[in-house]
Order: structure tokens, then C-alpha cells, then sequence
């Protein structure tokens, strides 16, 4: 809460990634139904909560629940939208949802599902007192590269790499 009170009016001057328009209008919604003592009517929160409404106006909703779409990684901030039964049929092998541990959590809390918990289990263990925005960390690294191979044209010399890549990350 500190922070937040610190650094909100040095937000509204960063250029700021999508999912915080998406993720973090919920988060506030959530301190407010706690009780935190926060300026939650600012202007320029509101042009968040605007451009997050505009940007949720362009999404096929359906599609939250059928593919497996970067607004996975953003669950925590599309709690009000999320069918939590039909999201399952999204969860990776290892519990996860893109592996992603903020997600695989959010659908903990609201769910129970084990393989959720056993998958933030098995990540804290790992780490200790804290988690990283995706694990495992290497399926972004090889995605990328998988990325820049092809965007480079050469990707015809490394089929089998990239099949492998992408056989590790599905």
C-alpha cells in the first residue's frame, strides 16, 4: 500500500503494456473490497479502467475459454469474465496456465484444483520465498528464438531445433 501511495502518479507517465490495463484495474477492485486506504478515483485511473473496457470490447470472450491466448498470463484481471470450469480445459500438463505462476494461482484460489496447487508448490520449492512471472523460465527464451530463426528466413536449417523447441513448449 505504501508503494502504491508512493509511485500511482508516477505510473500515469509510463507508457504502460496491456496487461497492466487489464490486470491492474482488477487488482484495485480487490484492495478496495479489502478496505485499503487507497486514491482509487484518480483521472488517469479512470482512463486505465476506460482503455481496459475498450480493450475487453475488442476480445471474443469465447475465445478465453477455447484457446490458449496471451490473456492467459492475465487471469487475475479477468476474474469477472472467466467461466473457471471451462478454463480448465486450458491447463497445461505440469498444473499451469501458461506457465504462468500469477495465472495458475488466481485459478487455485477460485477453483481448489490440486494440479494448480501441486504446480505453485513444486515452483516455490524451487525458489524459495518468491516465484518468477513464468516458469519453467527457458520456454521463453526458446520461443523466441524459434521467433527470430524464422523472422530471419533461415528457419529452413533448423527444422528439427525448432521442432524440438516447440515440442518442449506445447
Amino acid at each position: 500500500v505504501h508503494f502504491l501511495r508512493r509511485h500511482m502518479e508516477s505510473i500515469k507517465q509510463e507508457r504502460l503494456p496491456i496487461d497492466f490495463e487489464i490486470v491492474f484495474p482488477e487488482l484495485l477492485y480487490e484492495a478496495e473490497l479489502l478496505k485499503l486506504d487507497l486514491p482509487y478515483h484518480l483521472p488517469w485511473l479512470e482512463q486505465i479502467r476506460c482503455g481496459r473496457q475498450k480493450t475487453l470490447s475488442k476480445i471474443c470472450r469465447e475465445s478465453f475459454h477455447t484457446d490458449a491466448t496471451p490473456f492467459l498470463y492475465s487471469l487475475e484481471g479477468l476474474q469477472e469474465i472467466i467461466d473457471w470450469k471451462r478454463i480448465m480445459n486450458l491447463q497445461s500438463p505440469d498444473g499451469s496456465f501458461l506457465n504462468s505462476p500469477s495465472s495458475t494461482a488466481c485459478v487455485f484460489i477460485k477453483t481448489g484444483d490440486i494440479k494448480s496447487l501441486d504446480y505453485l508448490t513444486n515452483t516455490l520449492n524451487k525458489f524459495g520465498n518468491f516465484v518468477p512471472c513464468m516458469y519453467p523460465l527457458d520456454i521463453l527464451e526458446r520461443l523466441w528464438t524459434v521467433d527470430v530463426v524464422q523472422r530471419l528466413g533461415i528457419d529452413r536449417h533448423f527444422k528439427e531445433e525448432i521442432k524440438v523447441a516447440l515440442d518442449y513448449a506445447y
